[in-house]
C-alpha cells in the first residue's frame, strides 16, 4: 500500500511538472533603437527657440501639414520634406541617445515609441543659443 501511495504522489508531481512548464508560443523580439527609429515619420511641429544675450528671446512654432516627413532609411539615408522643401542626407546613431544628421546636427532623442519621436538640439554661441525640437509622430 505504500508503494502504490508512494507511485501515486510520484506519477502526479511528474503530471503537475509537465503542465506548469508549459512553453509559451509567444517570441518577442526587441528591437534597437536604430530599428524603431528607421520608419518614415511625419513632422507634428518644429519649435525654434533662439535666446541672445542681449536679451532678444523668440520662440517659432510650425505645425506640419500632412506632406511634411522625415524618413529614416536602413541604409543610413534621411529623406525629409518640410514647409515644400525636400532633401536627402545621411544620418548615424551616436550610442543610443543621440542622432547626427548630415547638414543639420546632432539632435538627442527625448523620447522614442512606437508612435512617437522626438528630438532635441541645442547650439551656442557667443551671441546666445538656438533651441530645436523636432516632434514626429506615425
Amino acid at each position: 500500500m505504500k508503494k502504490v501511495f508512494l507511485f501515486i504522489v510520484t506519477a502526479l508531481m511528474v503530471g503537475y511538472v509537465f503542465v506548469s512548464c508549459k512553453k509559451s508560443d509567444k517570441k518577442t523580439t526587441q528591437l534597437t533603437v536604430l530599428q524603431r527609429i528607421q520608419a518614415k515619420w511625419g513632422i507634428e511641429s518644429v519649435i525654434d527657440h533662439e535666446h541672445l544675450t542681449a536679451g532678444f528671446d523668440t520662440t517659432v512654432t510650425s505645425a506640419g501639414t500632412a506632406s511634411d516627413y522625415v524618413d529614416f532609411r536602413s541604409d543610413g539615408k534621411v529623406y525629409f520634406s518640410f514647409g515644400g522643401t525636400s532633401d536627402t542626407t545621411t544620418y548615424a546613431l551616436v550610442g543610443d541617445t543621440s542622432i547626427l544628421i548630415q547638414l543639420v546636427g546632432t539632435y538627442k532623442i527625448q523620447t522614442l515609441t512606437d508612435n512617437q519621436l522626438k528630438l532635441y538640439t541645442k547650439e551656442e554661441d557667443a551671441s546666445g543659443y538656438l533651441e530645436e525640437y523636432l516632434n514626429l509622430k506615425k
